[in-house]
C-alpha cells in the first residue's frame, strides 16, 4: 500500500474540512477516564515502541492537547494489525477529521464524550480494509445534511449510501468503504461498514450491530445504529426507510438469540456486556429488539471449565457466548426465548453436552458426565424463539421513499454503466497483443476498479507476460474490485520458482504465484520478503523451510489478545512489528516460502500451514522444530438412508474434530454436495462429531450427533444420518378458487432486487436442477413487468412468470385464507388442486427454497 498516495490527497482536504464554520462545543472527559487512558497508552508505547518506531514519530508533529489526547486513546486501544500495518499519519488525521465532523453540525455539542470516543472517534467497524473514506464521505454528504437535524441527517446518509451501494452477497472479507463504492455492491456486513463509516465521518455516533447467527434460519444479518436524541435507534444499512427503527428484518430480529455489537477502547457504560477485554468491550443489544432472559449455569466439580452456549446454524452450535469458570462458579447468558445447546470441558479430558429451552429455566447444574473418546449418539429436537409480528408502523412518506429509492437505484446504474466495456477492450487488447475474449471477463469483474486492472495488464505484458492471465485467474473474483496494480505486479515481476521444486502448473500458479492465502487483504509482500530471506538456502527445500521456521520462532512474538478484530496482519507488517496472533504468523511463513518459491498453503480442512516437497507436509512453530506429521486415517462420507434432497455440506451435515477442550468444525467448502466428496478423504486421527441438521419449515432442526473415534491408519465409513420429519402435513388454509395449475403446485410472489429476494435466488440456484427434474410447477408474480427478465434467468424451464402489478393476486390470496394481513416479500405457498395450503411463508427466510421443494415431495407421497 502506498500510503502517501493515500495521505496526500487526505491532508488537501483534511485542510477544506477545518476552514469549514465550526459550530463549537465543549466537552470534556472524566479525570479518572483521563489517567486510564494515559496509563493504557504508556504500556503500549511501552511494548511496541521498538517494534515499530515509525508508528510513534507522530507524536513529535506539532498537534493541540485534544487531538494528542484522542490519538492517545486510539493507540491505546488499536488493534494490532492496525499499529503493523498503518502509519500514525493516518490516525491523526482521522482523529482531526473526527474532530472537524464534531464541530461542523449542530448536533456535535449534544455527543457526550464517552459517545463520541466509542462511536465517532474510532476509524475502524471491523474488520474492514481501511481507506480514506472518512474524508471523501465529509465532502460529500455535508453540503446534503449541514442544515438538516441529526435525525433527519442519518436518514439522509443511508439514502446517500443506497446511491453507491445495494446488496449483494460476496466473500467473507470485507472490502473498504471506497472499495466499495467502486464495486456498487456489497453483502450486509459490508453495507453496514460502508454505513457506519458515512455517519462517523459525519459526528453521527453510529456502530455496526449484528447477529451472528439466525437461530430459524442458516444465515446471519449486520445493521447499523445511531445514536439520536439521546438513544440508540436502528435503520438498514444502505435499505433506506422513511423513519428509524424500521427495516425488513423487523420479523426475524424478534425471534434472535444474541445481537452483537463492539465498542472501541475500555467500555464504562451501562449495556449488557458479554465479553469485556482491556482494548474493547463486545455488548450485547439482543434487549433492544426481542425478549430475553437470564440463564445462570453451574457445573459440578473441582476443576475450571470452558462453557460454551452453543446456537445451531449451518450444521453446528455457533457460540453465541463462551466463558471459563472456576470451580464453584456460575456461567452466564443473557438471550432469547429459543433452544440452546451447552458444552462444558475441563482440561482432564472430561466434558458435558446438554440442550436447554431458555423460556423453561433460569438456572442449570450440569456433571460432566462424558470422556473424550466415549461414542455415543445424541438426537433433540432444536426449537428457535416463535414467530412474532412485528409492531405495525404507520410511517409517513412511504410513497415518496418508494420514488427515491427507484432514483437511488438509477443513479447507481449510471456509475456501473460508466464501468469497463468491449470497445475500450478492443483498444487495450490491441496494445498489449492479448486476446480480448481472454482479458473480458478480469475487466468486467473489475468494475469501478478497471483502470487499476488494466494499468496492471500495460505494465505486466513488459514484466512477465506469460503468468500474467494466470495471477488474475488464481486471485479471488473480489480481488478485482480493489486490488492496486502495484500490488499485482510485485507478485508478477518478483515470482520464481525454489530451484528443484517439481510440480504442476496448477499447483504453481495456485500455491506459489497466487498472492491470496486465506481472506486477507493482498499486499506487496514478495520483494520484500526476498530481500529478508535472501540468506535462506537455495537448493534443498527441507533446509530452507527449516531456516524459515527458526527465524519465525526466534524473532516472532505471538499475542493472541491484541489482534482482537482477526484482520489478518500482512507478511510487511508482521516483519516489521515482531509480533502478532498464531494465524498471522501461518500466513507470514506461507507468504514467505511463496516469496521464495515454494509451494505452501493452509491446509484445507484444519488450516494448518502447510509447504509441498513432493507431497502436502504441515508445519508446527515449536521452537524445536520437530516437524512431527500428525497421525491420519481415511473415511468415507455415506448416507444413511434415501433423503429428499442431496446433503450438502455446511448444511446439512458437517465434521468436528475435538482439539483444546472444543468441537471445532473441519473447514471443507460450505455447500460442497455429498456426491462432490471424494471416495476417501484424509483426516488426522482424533475423536470426532458428525453432526447432522434437517431445518423444518418452522424453524426447528431435528438434530443427529454421532461422537466417534477415528482411529490412527483406519478407513472408516461415516454415516450421514439425517433425521426426518415423520409427522403427516396439515392443511393451514384453503382458497378454493384459487389455484391457478389444477395440480400441487408453488407460488411465489418476489423482488429480485431486494436483499430478502436476492437470498432466495441465492439459494434457490443450488437446487434449481433438483427443482427442474422434479418437475416442481411453480409460478411466480412480480410486482413490474422489468422484473420478470431477472426471474426467468435464475429459474427453470417450466416455470411461469407473471405480473401482479399492485398485489392484487396476493391480496385476494390473503382477504380469503386470512393467513396474513401485512405484505413482506417474498411470499411462497404450497397449494393442491383443491385449493387447499400446507404451506407459507413470508419475508425473510433462508432456506425457503428447500422447504418448499421437501413440502412438495411430501405431499406428492401423502
Amino acid at each position: 500500500m502506498k500510503y502517501n498516495d493515500i495521505l496526500k490527497p487526505m491532508f488537501i482536504l483534511l485542510l477544506v474540512v477545518l476552514m469549514l464554520p465550526q459550530m463549537g462545543c465543549d466537552n470534556s472527559v472524566s479525570n479518572d477516564n483521563s489517567r486510564v487512558i494515559e496509563r493504557d497508552f504508556q504500556q503500549v508505547y511501552k511494548k511496541y515502541k521498538d517494534q515499530n518506531k515509525t508508528l510513534f514519530s507522530v507524536f513529535q508533529k506539532k498537534m493541540t492537547e485534544k487531538e494528542k489526547f484522542y490519538l492517545k486513546f486510539l493507540y491505546a486501544y488499536m488493534p494490532l494489525n492496525d499499529m503493523a500495518d498503518y502509519p500514525g499519519e493516518f490516525f491523526l488525521n482521522n482523529v482531526r477529521l473526527a474532530m472537524a465532523a464534531r464541530d461542523s453540525f449542530s448536533w456535535g455539542s449534544s455527543i457526550s464524550e464517552d459517545v463520541f470516543l466509542h462511536f465517532v472517534l474510532p476509524y475502524r467497524v471491523n474488520n474492514e480494509n481501511l481507506d480514506t473514506a472518512r474524508i471523501v464521505f465529509f465532502k460529500e454528504l455535508y453540503p446534503r445534511i449541514k442544515d438538516l437535524p441529526i435525525e433527519q441527517a442519518a436518514l439522509e446518509v443511508n439514502h446517500w449510501c443506497h446511491e453507491k451501494v445495494n446488496y449483494q452477497p460476496t466473500d467473507s472479507r470485507t472490502i473498504s468503504p471506497l472499495g466499495a463504492i467502486k464495486t456498487a455492491y456489497g453483502r450486509c456486513g459490508e453495507e453496514s461498514t460502508f454505513a457506519v463509516t458515512a455517519m462517523r465521518s459525519v459526528g453521527i455516533p453510529a456502530r455496526q450491530v449484528y447477529t451472528p447467527r439466525w437461530a430459524h434460519v442458516d444465515d446471519n444479518h449486520a445493521w447499523v445504529e445511531v445514536w439520536v436524541n439521546g438513544r440508540w435507534q436502528y435503520l438498514g444499512a444502505c435499505e433506506p426507510e422513511p423513519v428509524l427503527n424500521m427495516g425488513w428484518f423487523d420479523a426475524p430480529v424478534l425471534r434472535a438469540m444474541m445481537v452483537y455489537t463492539k465498542a472501541f477502547g475500555k467500555y464504562m457504560g451501562e449495556e449488557n456486556v458479554i465479553d469485556s477485554q482491556n482494548k474493547y468491550a463486545t455488548l450485547n443489544s439482543l434487549h433492544n429488539y426481542a425478549p430475553t432472559k437470564d440463564i445462570w449455569v453451574k457445573i459440578q466439580g473441582e476443576e475450571e471449565t470452558h462453557i460454551e452456549f452453543g446456537l445451531y446454524n449451518y450444521a453446528e452450535f455457533f457460540p453465541i457466548k463462551s466463558q471459563d469458570i472456576k470451580a464453584g462458579a456460575f456461567a452466564h447468558i443473557k438471550t432469547g426465548l429459543g433452544d440452546i445447546r451447552v458444552f462444558a470441558s475441563n482440561k482432564s479430558g472430561h466434558f458435558a453436552i446438554k440442550k436447554i429451552n431458555v423460556s423453561d429455566v433460569d438456572t442449570v447444574f450440569i456433571e460432566l458426565d462424558k470422556r473424550v473418546g466415549n461414542e455415543f449418539n445424541m438426537s433433540f429436537e432444536n426449537v428457535p424463539p416463535v414467530e412474532k409480528k412485528p409492531a405495525s408502523v404507520d410511517a409517513v412518506g412511504t410513497q415518496a421513499n418508494k420514488k427515491r429509492l427507484s432514483e437511488e437505484d438509477q443513479i447507481r446504474s449510471d456509475f456501473i454503466s460508466s464501468f469497463y466495456d468491449r470497445e475500450r477492450l478492443k483498444v487495450l487488447a490491441k496494445e498489449i497483443g492479448l486476446n480480448a475474449d481472454t482479458l473480458w471477463p478480469y475487466m468486467k469483474e473489475a468494475r469501478g476498479n478497471y483502470s487499476e486492472i488494466e494499468l496492471f495488464l500495460k505494465k505486466g505484458v513488459q514484466v512477465n507476460k506469460q503468468n500474467l492471465i494466470p495471477l488474475l485467474q488464481v486471485i479471488a473474483k473480489k480481488d478485482l474490485h480493489d486490488v492496486s496494480a502495484d500490488v499485482l505486479l510485485d507478485h508478477l515481476k518478483w515470482f520464481k520458482i525454489f530451484n528443484g521444486i517439481e510440480c504442476d502448473h496448477r499447483l504453481v500458479n495456485k500455491y506459489i504465484l497466487n498472492p491470496r492465502i486465506y481472506l486477507e487483504g493482498l499486499s506487496p509482500y514478495r520483494a520484500f520478503l526476498q530481500k529478508a530471506f535472501d540468506q535462506i538456502t537455495k537448493d534443498d527445500v527441507s533446509k530452507a523451510v527449516k531456516e524459515v521456521v527458526v527465524w519465525i520462532n526466534g524473532h516472532i512474538m505471538v499475542d493472541e489478545s491484541s489482534n482482537y478484530y482477526k484482520v489478518n496482519i500482512s507478511p510487511q507488517g508482521v516483519f516489521n512489528m515482531k509480533t502478532c496472533d498464531s494465524f498471522s504468523r501461518k500466513l507470514f511463513f506461507i507468504a514467505t516460502l511463496r516469496s521464495l518459491g515454494i509451494p505452501a498453503r493452509l491446509e484445507p480442512a484444519t488450516h494448518e500451514a502447510q509447504y509441498f516437497n513432493n507431497k502436502w507436509i504441515n508445519i508446527s512453530f515449536d521452537q524445536s522444530y520437530k516437524n512431527d506429521q500428525p497421525e491420519m486415517a481415511k473415511v468415507k462420507f455415506a448416507a444413511d438412508e434415501d433423503y429428499d434432497i442431496e446433503p450438502l455440506y455446511r448444511v446439512h451435515f458437517s465434521i468436528a474434530k475435538f482439539k483444546d477442550g472444543r468441537f471445532q468444525t473441519l473447514h471443507y467448502d460450505w455447500e460442497k454436495p455429498l456426491s462432490s466428496f471424494p471416495e476417501e478423504i484424509e483426516i488426522e486421527a482424533g475423536y470426532y462429531q458428525l453432526l447432522t441438521g434437517n431445518r423444518m419449515e418452522d424453524g426447528s432442526v431435528l438434530v443427529n450427533q454421532q461422537f466417534v473415534n477415528i482411529e490412527p491408519g483406519s478407513q472408516q465409513e461415516l454415516k450421514i444420518k439425517i433425521n426426518e420429519d415423520r409427522k403427516a402435513l396439515k392443511e393451514i388454509a384453503c382458497c378454493k378458487s384459487f389455484n391457478l395449475n389444477d395440480s400441487l403446485s408453488v407460488l411465489g410472489w418476489i423482488d429480485p432486487g431486494s436483499e430478502p429476494g436476492n437470498h432466495f435466488f441465492n439459494d434457490f440456484k443450488s437446487l434449481r436442477d433438483t427443482y427442474e427434474s422434479a418437475k416442481v410447477p411453480f409460478t411466480f408474480f412480480c410486482t413490474d413487468k422489468s422484473m420478470k427478465a431477472e426471474i426467468v434467468e435464475n429459474t427453470y424451464e417450466g416455470c411461469i412468470v407473471k405480473e401482479d402489478s399492485d398485489l392484487i393476486v396476493l391480496k385476494a390470496f390473503y382477504e380469503q385464507t386470512k393467513l396474513s394481513r401485512e405484505i413482506q416479500l417474498p411470499v411462497f405457498v404450497v397449494v393442491d388442486n383443491n385449493g387447499e395450503v400446507y404451506y407459507h411463508s413470508s419475508g425473510y427466510n433462508i432456506g425457503t427454497s428447500e422447504q418448499l421443494l421437501k413440502i412438495y415431495k411430501r405431499l406428492l407421497l401423502q
